[in-house]
């Protein structure tokens, strides 16, 4: 049965077809674990559904041996690297040193017989194995972006203001601008990085990096050249696909401090507190600052200065797979300059963005440091010769040193059992079944030893947590020795969140009073089409019931000879109301929706004509009258007409049927008394 922890690859080749041709291609698909033993395999598969068995999948890796047999050209590939699961990465399984190879010379290299050109399964198959052997370069996708920079604008004049609360009021229309900015990039859904550079009243700069082309902000942001700030939007780069060499990035674990900003601080150090990179960037996005990290190791854990975690550090750890660590309070400047001072044994950083990465991550290695020399020194002991950064890498992300060390004792396992070829098979023939036994022996041995130390940790963490509560007894007597000073710092803590909550309700307030001017200057607009006659108001009611007519004349006033009514729902009305309208002598009735219902017929017996409205007639809303067309009163005076003829046709009508009904008497009569009628 497959491990869920054993890593599967997956191989495509193409079957028959092309990603140009207008039926697009269709491929074969093998999937393999790590031994190289088929999981499944698919025939005839589009494009679409390489992609879905990927998710389904999960591989590490895909191996292919021509990397535009998946699409026509670079764009359209790196769309489908996109689509892909984020930690499966697509290899071209027959470049080497950047120079493509034969698939055939590559794979009799790792050991496959081939005496022909294989099938597109057959080379499915190798292109799978291979990837899971590390042959071949990852195709790597380079992400478009589009940077938004906000600064302050150049007025001409200061208007009479000092200087101070000339710039107080430039920061603030900056970070009124941020805000909005930001507001409309969430509503849109896009991925970005926010940096800002603050200052008295506001912002002096921020930058969002955004992750998508330039045109897909259409519509969302654009240019701004203003007295109080400017907006300007700029693409960085296109998408393009580039190979990536498998072994030039190396995999030792690394702890990485991040001093998020406009100018940011990056540092790095293994798990010995050496360090590998320090320097400071000036608007450095989330990719680049991924291509320096990874070029040192694997970071395990992104560590910041601050208690409170940034957005920008909580994307970064998300994308990477990494552990965030945080202090259980905002380190202070004096422990910042003893970190890096520390860490750069005497020396100091060349600015503060450097200082405050460096001793983030140096405050999270010393935070871990007892625990990761106690692996070393029980790994020398035990004398078993497993990878000690390897165990280290299983206890940083929870586990027990007992349980990390059982764990790499089964990955070592199984790196046994993947042994191929003729070697293994010597192997098998020429190792006695004593030897066998020996080594099972011995492991056995080496895992009671390993559970009798777990037994002997679990009593120190026991020892450890006394020792802990009285460590913390102590912290908070040296707590309660310096809350003057604590509490002079939550003073200001506090009148800057007051600060920052009346900017907000300033920024709501400001939104309000935009959108009423645009009310007031739309219904400026409406009252003078109904002043020149364009338009007309007519009260409008829900429902033609007294309820709603109450409301209306509560709201309104009562109603008006020669008023126009627009009723909503011309389902639910009552007789009473249809009496109040007839009585009141209104113009008409305009009837909302597709149909008149019941209420048309109703109204129309007691004279009062009905329209339909349609869409193009209503001009707008407000509260509870509506703006209609002029043309409506038209429309209504034609439906009277129309009505009165019909009246008056079928007046004429019923009086032609009478005066036949009385001759047809007359006649009737005369012929039953003919004599009385000659007399």
């Amino acid at each position: 049965m497959q491990s869920k922890s054993s890593p599967l690859y997956m191989g495509v080749d193409i079957q028959y077809g092309s990603p140009q041709a207008r039926g697009g291609a269709r491929y074969y698909v093998v999937v393999v674990d790590s031994r190289g033993i088929l999981v499944d395999k698919a025939s005839d598969a589009s494009i679409a559904r390489v992609i879905r068995l990927a998710w389904n999948y999960r591989p590490k890796a895909i191996g292919v041996d021509n990397i535009y047999e998946l699409a026509s050209d670079a764009r359209d590939l790196a769309r489908i690297v996109s689509l892909l699961p984020p930690e499966t990465e697509i290899i071209q399984v027959n470049v080497d040193h950047d120079q493509t190879l034969p698939l055939q010379r590559i794979a009799r290299d790792a050991g496959f017989e081939i005496t022909s050109k294989p099938s597109p399964g057959r080379t499915a198959y190798i292109a799978a194995v291979l990837a899971s052997q590390g042959y071949g370069q990852p195709v790597r996708l380079v992400e478009e972006k589009t940077l938004i920079i906000v600064s302050k604008g150049r007025s001409s004049g200061k208007g009479g203001w000092s200087q101070q609360r000339y710039q107080r009021r430039l920061r603030a229309g900056v970070h009124q601008a941020a805000m909005r900015i930001k507001e409309l990039l969430d509503n849109a859904g896009l991925e970005y990085d926010y940096r800002y550079r603050k200052s008295e009243g506001g912002l002096e700069s921020a930058v969002f990096t955004v992750y998508a082309e330039r045109s897909k902000l259409k519509g969302i942001v654009r240019n701004h050249s203003g007295p109080d700030y400017t907006v300007t939007v700029k693409p960085v780069y296109k998408s393009k696909i580039i190979l990536g060499k498998t072994g030039e990035r190396p995999q030792r674990p690394v702890i990485v401090g991040f001093d998020p900003g406009i100018s940011s601080g990056i540092a790095i150090i293994d798990l010995k507190g050496e360090i590998l990179y320090v320097d400071s960037f000036k608007s450095l996005d989330r990719g680049s600052m991924l291509d320096i990290i990874l070029r040192y190791g694997k970071p395990i854990i992104i560590a910041v200065d601050v208690k409170d975690i940034p957005d920008s550090v909580r994307k970064l750890a998300a994308q990477i797979g990494a552990h965030i660590f945080t202090p259980d309070s905002d380190i202070s400047t004096v422990e910042k300059r003893e970190l890096s001072l520390k860490a750069l044994k005497g020396k100091m950083p060349k600015d503060s963005h450097q200082r405050d990465a460096l001793a983030a991550a140096y405050k999270a290695y010393t935070f871990m440091r007892s625990k990761l020399d106690h692996i070393d020194s029980y790994l020398a002991r035990l004398g078993i010769g497993l990878d000690p950064e390897s165990v280290k890498v299983e206890v940083l992300k929870g586990k027990s040193i007992a349980e990390a060390i059982e764990k790499e004792i089964e990955r070592r396992l199984g790196e046994k059992d993947r042994l191929k070829g003729a070697e293994r098979a010597r192997e098998r023939n020429t190792s006695s079944h004593a030897t066998n036994v020996s080594e099972r022996g011995e492991l056995k041995l080496q895992i009671e030893a390993l559970k009798a130390e777990k037994r002997m940790l679990e009593e120190r963490i026991q020892r450890l947590e006394r020792e802990l509560e009285k460590e913390r007894i102590n912290a908070r007597i040296t707590i309660s020795s310096i809350k003057k000073e604590a509490y002079k710092d939550s003073e200001l803590r506090a009148y800057r969140d007051r600060i920052e909550a009346l900017e907000k309700e300033l920024e709501t307030l400001k939104r309000k009073l935009e959108d009423e001017a645009r009310n007031r200057d739309s219904i400026k607009r409406i009252l003078y089409k109904v002043y020149i006659g364009d338009t007309l108001m007519a009260r409008a009611i829900n429902t033609l019931t007294k309820r709603s007519l109450n409301k209306s004349i509560t709201e309104i006033g009562p109603l008006r000879p020669g008023e126009i009514v627009v009723v909503r729902d011309p389902n639910v009305f009552d007789r009473e109301s249809i009496r109040i309208l007839r009585d009141s002598n209104i113009y008409g009735v305009v009837i909302e929706g597709r149909d008149r219902g019941s209420l048309g017929n109703a109204l129309e017996n007691v004279g009062i004509p009905v329209v339909i409205l349609n869409g193009d007639q209503s001009i707008a809303r407000i509260d509870s009258l509506v703006i209609l067309k002029s043309q409506i009163r038209d429309l209504i005076a034609d439906r009277a007409n129309y009505l009165e003829e019909r009246r008056t046709s079928s007046f004429n009508l019923e009086k032609i049927i009478n005066e036949y009904r009385r001759k047809r008497l007359q006649a009737r009569d005369r012929q039953r008394h003919p004599n009385t009628h000659k007399a």
